[in-house]
């Protein structure tokens, strides 16, 4: 019989303090800012509860000889967990969303600092992202410390966006597999920058981590991947001061009488609802739950939701938009397991004196095997993301293809490869990664079509927060 409240140890539903006896702070979500916010309240010694809709990820325990890592799709589904698959997230994502750890489990361990001028007012194609009220500064120090728990490897060097740090790295970047160390020196005599990517793994003397193939995407078997269960909330937990309620499903945020302060949530769990009391009240539950739930807390004070006296809750989303670039490295051998995530290149991050918008840091993430080719053998590539984050813009990807098979030409191209960019990108196509050197295997390119237009398209109340809720 699964333990009533977690499985690191704790007390029954029944036990949590309900309405003569409270807590310092209750904390909705045991994602990466819940699990990472509890640990800090507990150092300040405040007496937290935090409460996750789902549960923990139960899997066999990891046996020598098999995978360390469990891709997401091969996750089991867990019927246990409050609600189901919506439209508004799909069934990989609601994968990642219930259950406690929350994307982290299955997250790629970058860990970036925003850069100096995410804090500023941003001109996309599709409009202007305006500036943030506080600036980088304002939380460097706390870089510093979550850099510190995660365990961060990483260098201020060779990034030409890093931003200051006043602390470096806690730990040194990771080593590059001999194949993607020839890659990066390739892509360097090509004059591409190429910096460490920072990432968030216990490597090292005495560490967990193997630098396997088996990361990004994958749930770690062997708990080296810091994610947030892993690295705040199991000590957070330990510190006795955090309780963790798992299956339950936070209803509303309640508030005093004339609306101005909260005094804690109403809860439900195993059909059974209970009012628990904090003056402090975080909303950790991810981009659709946390909106939801502040509009399902509407009172008479509050008649469009709590927080939303400017009607924004739940509109003007940015999308986690991702490009993918192939560059060929083998049609005939197969390449062996190797751990590729550990180089990136924020070049064009802030644009390019010929597309003046941001277009975000490209990573190398995987090894990917293409089905056998007409020309015989398997097309073995090594897999690039082009992330922008949460931008107003998509990304355009054009590669330039690279036979290392004499007799293949292009009837063997994978068809979702595509070579033929827009007319405004294809100097950059011909002259290589740097646009003028043609050393690199690959091009990359800019794209146009905002993804989603800011101001011009209102995500939020409607169909996709409707999904969440159910």
């Amino acid at each position: 019989m699964a333990c009533p409240l977690t499985t690191c140890g704790g007390k029954p539903l029944s036990m949590v303090p309900s309405r003569t006896q409270g807590y310092d702070a209750i904390v909705v979500g045991a994602g990466l800012s819940g699990a990472t916010l509890a640990y800090r309240l507990a150092k300040r010694d405040l007496r937290v509860l935090v409460l996750e809709r789902g549960d923990f990820l139960r899997l066999p325990p990891w046996r020598a000889g098999d995978p360390i890592g469990i891709h997401i799709r091969s996750a089991p589904a867990r019927p246990s967990v409050v609600g189901g698959p919506t439209k508004f997230y799909g069934t990989a994502m609601y994968r990642m969303r219930e259950i406690v750890g929350g994307p982290t489990k299955f997250y790629g361990a970058a860990m970036y600092r925003m850069r100096e001028s995410d804090f500023r007012a941003i001109r996309h194609e599709a409009g202007e992202s305006p500036a943030w009220p506080i600036t980088y500064n304002d939380l460097e120090p706390y870089y510093c410390e979550a850099e510190e728990l995660y365990r961060v490897h990483g260098s201020t060097e060779e990034d030409p966006t890093e931003p200051p740090h006043s602390v470096s790295y806690p730990y040194p970047p990771l080593p590059h597999a001999p194949m993607v160390s020839e890659l990066v020196d390739r892509l360097r005599n090509s004059g591409t920058t190429v910096s460490p990517m920072p990432r968030a793994l216990d490597y090292g003397p005495g560490g967990k981590c193997v630098l396997c193939s088996t990361c990004d995407a994958y749930y770690c078997r062997l708990d080296a991947k810091m994610d947030a269960d892993v690295a705040a909330l199991r000590p957070a937990l330990r510190s006795g001061r955090v309780d963790l309620v798992t299956q339950a499903r936070c209803l509303r945020i309640l508030t005093n009488e004339r609306g101005t302060k909260t005094t804690g949530v109403l809860m439900e769990r195993d059909e059974k609802q209970e009012t628990v009391h904090a003056n402090i009240v975080a909303v950790c539950a991810g981009l659709g739950p946390s909106a939801a739930l502040l509009l399902d807390s509407r009172t008479s004070r509050h008649p469009a939701g709590l927080g939303n006296s400017t009607g924004c809750v739940g509109r003007y989303y940015g999308g986690h938009d991702t490009g993918m670039v192939f560059p060929l490295l083998s049609f005939t051998g197969s390449l062996p397991p190797m751990h590729t995530k550990t180089f990136s290149i924020n070049t064009y991050y802030n644009g390019t004196p010929d597309w003046p918008y941001p277009m975000g840091v490209i990573q190398a993430d995987a090894v990917v095997e293409e089905g056998a080719c007409k020309a015989g053998g398997k097309a073995q590539y090594l897999l690039f993301l082009h992330d922008r984050g949460a931008s107003n813009a998509r990304i355009r990807i054009c590669v330039r293809w690279r036979t290392h098979c004499r007799n293949a030409a292009t009837r063997a191209k994978p068809k979702h490869i595509q070579e033929t960019p827009s007319p405004r990108h294809r100097s950059v196509q011909e002259g290589g990664i740097s646009g003028g050197r043609s050393a690199s295997p690959l091009a990359m390119a800019s794209g146009r079509n905002g993804a989603f237009r800011h101001g011009s398209r209102d995500l939020g109340v409607g169909s996709q927060l409707q999904g969440a809720r159910d």
